[in-house]
């Protein structure tokens, strides 16, 4: 999605300053709100404003995870070239 791809981007510095394990827990929490957002939508409406929020709310979540496991990735592996 464009707009996790747009959030990356801006949620790279804060990585950096917070560490990237912090910001996967911030992540994985957002995530899940934006879950149960999407999860009290009612049956008869198929795309209510809960269910584009809840997603909008993931998919923001998922750019500060994947901008995070940028930061995160080296304190795992190391700085192996291999």
């Amino acid at each position: 999605m464009i707009l996790a791809a747009l959030t990356r981007t801006g949620f790279g510095p804060v990585a950096d300053k917070f560490g990237g394990d912090k910001c996967v827990i911030v992540a994985n929490i957002i995530c899940a709100i934006g879950a149960a957002i999407f999860a009290t939508a009612p049956d008869d409406t198929p795309y209510g404003w809960n269910i584009i929020g809840g997603v909008l709310v993931m998919a923001c979540a998922q750019g500060l995870l994947n901008s995070a496991i940028f930061k995160w990735n080296p304190k795992i592996f190391g700085n192996s070239t291999a």
